[in-house]
């Protein structure tokens, strides 16, 4: 590519909007038939962002993005605190089952049938309507674990949802689950458990604040 044609492409790009080079930049250098090209862009790009403007507030947006996604990453919850917390909510879950079977038993319904759907609900319901409302069920609470998504916010109904439906029913039956949480965390990753990740969430430990009362 001859120094005219690079010319004749970096008129081209100080041309287009920011939204249009933001959006040509967000493809990559593999989007582009030659290096040249990509680089030119890049300059173009990289001009703009320095400037105040769309370019800048998208490059803004994304630092404070990944500085988000760090922060949430450093507080992921340690292994020993998943577990504990993992198997004294499964005595709070096997609660919920039994009271289903009563409410369903009400219904004047068969008894496999009352088994059946109390069996598939109350690992379902219970985990995600408490994590999509506040983060985190009453025994999360207690271990100061909450679920976040990938920026530390407040996870969706859908998210923990599917993050349940992993937990209980996909994986778990097989032990398929702990095997690959098991070998995630051996290699340091930040959502190690296999619901986590699937599901764009991550449990952090948030500290215990204490109040001090005067004397």
């Amino acid at each position: 590519m001859g120094s005219a044609s690079k010319d004749d492409i970096a008129s081209h790009y100080r041309q287009l909007s920011d939204y249009d080079v933001a959006a040509l930049y967000a493809q990559g250098p593999t989007a582009f038939a030659s290096p040249d090209i990509w680089h030119v862009l890049e300059d173009e790009y990289r001009r703009r962002a320095s400037e105040p403007g769309p370019v800048q507030e998208i490059e803004t947006e994304y630092a404070r993005e990944q500085s988000a996604v760090s922060a949430v990453a450093s507080a992921a919850a340690p292994l020993h605190f998943r577990l504990a917390q993992g198997a004294a909510d499964l005595v709070l879950c096997f609660a919920v089952f039994l009271l289903l079977i009563g409410a369903l038993s009400l219904l004047g319904l068969p008894a496999w049938a009352v088994g059946t759907a109390a069996l598939w609900l109350a690992p379902l319901l219970y985990p995600s309507l408490f994590e999509a409302r506040n983060g985190a069920t009453p025994v999360m609470r207690l271990f100061h674990l909450k679920v976040v998504d990938e920026v530390g916010g407040l996870p969706s109904l859908k998210q923990t949802a599917f993050r349940a439906y992993l937990k209980a029913y996909l994986f778990l039956p097989l032990q398929l689950g702990m095997v690959i949480s098991l070998l995630r965390y051996s290699t340091g990753a930040r959502s190690a458990w296999y619901h986590d990740f699937l599901s764009g969430t991550t449990v952090v430990r948030e500290e215990p604040t204490t109040e001090r009362t005067g004397v």
